[in-house]
């Protein structure tokens, strides 16, 4: 009879046990819902994204929050629109994003090089810096200016507005295309610059486009 008990006793807790993980994880689950669906809906990122995207979402839309009171009494930038990079996604995957400000959601992404002077030794780790000559991405805010005929074709000018990214204009690192940046997401890293922030052509064209038609400068930060 003891025995009979303490095995019903033991078969009890193991259902109980099974009950309370399988809430705990729906429970969970019901909260990721929950805070993607109190998220601005985007064309990219929404409630049926993996919690990964989520997080990526709620970094954009922190820079973004961040940029707005950055552009509050300054009429020289565009409100309308800002370019985001994110630096802690891998390089073979999305990580340049078209931000509508008015819309609140992001309106079109692609793949861009990081420069070869940021590699490190570890995986998923990169090295930022502003120095001449180091052929490193810098992290920071950036201002794009005039456009220009230069070895890659048209590129633009870009003028860092942090102590991190200040020397970008005299470091000659722009906005510009390159055929080897592809369109698609690939399983591999990309290809490196020597610091600049290098798009796909097709990628580009949409953001030539973009910036062609403003009247104001448009800013991009890239972040880590």
């Amino acid at each position: 009879m003891k025995r009979y008990l303490f095995m019903n006793a033991s078969i009890l807790l193991i259902l109980l046990s099974a009950f309370f993980s399988c809430h705990t994880a729906q429970v969970k689950n019901e909260q990721h819902i929950k805070y993607a669906e109190s998220l601005p809906i985007s064309t990219i990122y929404d409630k049926n994204e993996n919690i990964d995207s989520i997080i990526q979402y709620t970094r954009i839309t922190k820079k973004v929050k961040e940029l707005n009171q950055f552009i509050k009494g300054k009429d020289e930038y565009n409100s309308t629109v800002f370019f985001l990079i994110d630096m802690r996604i891998r390089s073979n995957y999305k990580r340049f994003f078209v931000y509508d400000n008015m819309q609140k959601k992001i309106i079109n992404e692609g793949l861009v090089a990081h420069g070869v002077g940021s590699e490190t030794d570890e995986i998923d780790s990169l090295y930022f810096c502003n120095t001449p000559n180091s052929n490193c991405s810098s992290l920071g805010k950036y201002k794009i200016g005039y456009s220009y005929t230069g070895q890659f074709g048209k590129s633009y000018k870009l003028y860092g507005l942090d102590k991190t990214n200040d020397k970008a204009f005299d470091r000659a690192v722009v906005l510009h295309k390159h055929k080897s940046v592809p369109d698609a997401e690939q399983n591999y890293p990309i290809v490196l610059s020597l610091g600049c922030p290098m798009v796909s052509a097709s990628f580009y064209s949409k953001l030539e486009k973009i910036l062609d038609t403003s009247d104001k400068n448009v800013l991009m930060w890239i972040y880590y």
